[in-house]
C-alpha cells in the first residue's frame, strides 16, 4: 500500500484500497491512500465546484484517520482549506462552506472582512537594496512567474506549478539545484535561520514542529525585507502571489513559518 501511495499510481491505489475498506472501513492506510488521491483531485481541477466535491471526498476517508498520525497530509488538507476560505473570488455559499470547515476540523476562523475582496497593489523589487547580483537574478525570474496558475506537482511554468516547483524553477535559473519536494527542500542545510534573518531570495518553510521536528507542508521564497515588514513570493492554490501586509501572509502564514534556509548557503555547496 505504502509503495502505490509514493508512486502515486492512482488507479491501482483506489482499487485496492477500495477493496480492503469493503473489509475492515476503519483502516488507517486505506483511508489515507483515499484521501490523499481525493486531496489530489481537488488540487486538479479548475473550476470551484470540483475542487469542493473532490474535498469533501477527501474528508469523508480523512475522518477515519487518527489525528496522531498522517500530520502532512492533515497540513495539507488545512492549507488548501484555508486558502479557498480566504479566496475572495469565490461563490458566497462555497466559501462559507470552506469557512465551516475550516472551523469545525481545525478550529480556525476567517472573519468575514478577511473575504472581502481588496484590491492588491503590484510589489516591485527594490534594486536598490540588492547588491548580490545571484539574488537579483533570483528575484527577477521570481517576479517573472506572479499569476503563473498553480498546478498539482506541477514544475512546468507554461502548465503551472505547485510550491515546490516552483522554488525549484527559480533556483535551477541560477544554476543551483534543488529538489521537487518543500520537506527534502528544508532538509538542504543544517542552518536554519529564523524569519527575522532573512533576506531576499532566501528559502523559507513553513508547516508545524512535532516535538523538535519540522512537519513541512509549504515553501516560498523572501521577496522583499522592509524592517519588520517581510514579503513572500510562493505558489499556493491561487497561483504564484507576493504578499506581505494586510494579506493572507500576515492573516494566516506567518503563524506557519519554521525556518529559511539562505541562497548563499546552497551556492556554495
Amino acid at each position: 500500500m505504502l509503495d502505490l501511495v509514493l508512486q502515486r499510481d492512482w488507479v491501482k491505489m483506489e482499487k485496492k484500497a477500495s477493496k480492503i475498506l469493503q473489509k475492515d472501513r476503519s483502516n488507517s492506510f486505506a483511508n489515507y491512500a483515499m484521501s490523499e488521491m481525493n486531496l489530489f483531485k481537488a488540487k486538479s481541477k479548475k473550476t470551484p465546484a470540483s475542487q469542493k466535491r473532490y474535498l469533501s471526498k477527501t474528508l469523508r476517508y480523512y475522518k477515519h484517520l487518527p489525528n496522531s498520525q498522517f500530520s502532512e497530509l492533515r497540513d495539507s488538507i488545512h492549507f488548501f482549506i484555508r486558502e479557498h476560505a480566504l479566496d475572495s473570488n469565490l461563490s458566497k455559499d462555497i466559501n462559507n462552506q470552506y469557512r465551516h470547515w475550516l472551523l469545525v476540523l481545525f478550529t480556525d476562523s476567517v472573519p468575514k472582512f478577511q473575504v472581502a475582496q481588496v484590491k492588491i497593489k503590484t510589489i516591485e523589487i527594490d534594486s536598490t537594496q540588492i547588491s548580490d547580483e545571484l539574488r537579483l537574478k533570483l528575484l527577477k525570474t521570481a517576479k517573472k512567474l506572479e499569476g503563473v496558475p498553480y498546478k498539482y506537482a506541477g514544475t512546468d511554468p507554461k502548465k503551472g506549478l505547485d510550491c515546490s516547483g516552483f522554488t525549484q524553477y527559480v533556483y535551477k535559473s541560477i544554476g543551483i539545484e534543488i529538489p521537487h519536494n518543500s520537506s527534502m527542500q528544508s532538509k538542504l542545510s543544517e542552518n536554519r535561520i529564523p524569519l527575522n534573518q532573512l533576506q531576499p531570495g532566501d528559502l523559507i518553510f513553513f508547516g508545524d514542529w512535532n516535538g523538535n521536528q519540522p512537519r513541512v507542508g509549504h515553501a516560498g521564497l523572501i521577496f522583499a525585507v522592509n524592517g519588520n515588514d517581510i514579503t513572500v513570493i510562493h505558489c499556493v492554490t491561487g497561483g504564484v502571489k507576493i504578499e506581505g501586509k494586510d494579506s493572507s501572509w500576515d492573516r494566516f502564514w506567518v503563524n506557519k513559518v519554521l525556518f529559511g534556509i539562505s541562497v548563499d548557503t546552497l551556492a556554495h555547496k
